[in-house]
């Protein structure tokens, strides 16, 4: 997958973990399979979040999709991550947890004017701008504090195959040799809300790269271990959703960046491109 910064957490010498993390730089990431160390890591500072299925455009070819099977899609995926062993013992897992949250329409970007929320949308008009490689089947947009590196929001977009937008993807959630599989992208996606950057390890959720119809619905070692070092079981935090659609506001370092609606200067966002350049095959391809 096509991603931004990341920076590699490193537990010790000779450690074979491959997982990486996020970070404020604004560097891309030019090899998926090398983290850039630049930056400070982003991370969610409350206990929870929750995201909202926009039902606004739902796939409908090579099969139709409800919104209730996309909700079970998602209630899997972040149960998967909730459910991450954090290896100290049987029962230690992240202090941290994605929700789902009833279906919402709600536009992409952070508005410091005004509630936010998290939003997982298909988008049947692929948007042309830095923030939408082309060949990304899926982008995942996190906006930040430029100064405290605090995740304010998170909102995926699909890159849905239409009319309009030729390019674009078929989506599958039972198995299609020549479509994207569906719970393979939001689970790779949901790691990147977390803040996870793409992993060096090739067997990884969050490795960069995949063919169609190929499947990685189960997390490893390295993606658990990976979203621990974010959230270690041992942080004291408190899980009320409700605080992320507060309105926020502060200050820090101005930067020009690329302009995405409602972010002002003292944040900036990045997005996450996943599955990029799925080719119509079961050849390998850049996530």
């Amino acid at each position: 997958m096509r991603l931004g910064p990341s920076l590699v957490v490193l537990l010790g010498a000779g450690s074979a973990w491959g997982f990486c993390r996020t970070t404020t730089s604004l560097l891309t990431q030019p090899d998926p399979t090398q983290c850039p160390r630049a930056g400070a890591p982003i991370a969610w500072t409350l206990g929870c979040v929750e995201i909202h299925l926009d039902p606004m455009a739902l796939p409908r070819a090579p099969e139709p999709m409800s919104r209730e099977l996309l909700r079970r899609v998602l209630t899997e995926a972040t149960g998967r991550w909730a459910g991450a062993s954090c290896g100290a013992s049987e029962s230690a897992r992240p202090s941290f947890q994605v929700l789902l949250g009833d279906d919402r329409r709600d536009p992409t970007g952070y508005f410091p004017d005004g509630a936010n929320y998290n939003s997982v949308r298909f988008r049947e008009l692929w948007p042309r701008d830095s923030f939408h490689p082309p060949d990304a089947a899926a982008v995942t947009i996190v906006t930040f504090g430029s100064a405290s590196a605090r995740i304010l929001d998170a909102d995926t977009e699909l890159n849905l195959r239409s009319d309009a937008n030729p390019g674009g993807f078929t989506f599958s959630v039972t198995g299609s040799p020549t479509a994207a599989d569906l719970p393979t992208i939001v689970l790779h996606e949901l790691g990147h809300l977390q803040g996870l950057a793409h992993s060096s390890e090739r067997s990884a959720v969050m490795w960069f790269s995949a063919g169609q119809g190929e499947q990685r619905r189960t997390l490893t070692d390295d993606d658990a271990r990976g979203l621990c070092a974010i959230y270690p079981p041992e942080r004291r935090v408190v899980c009320e959703p409700g605080l992320q659609a507060q309105w926020w506001s502060g200050g820090g370092l101005q930067c020009a960046t690329g302009a995405v609606r409602g972010v002002p200067g003292w944040l900036l966002a990045l997005a996450l491109a996943a599955l990029g350049a799925l080719r119509r095959g079961r050849s390998n391809a850049r996530r």
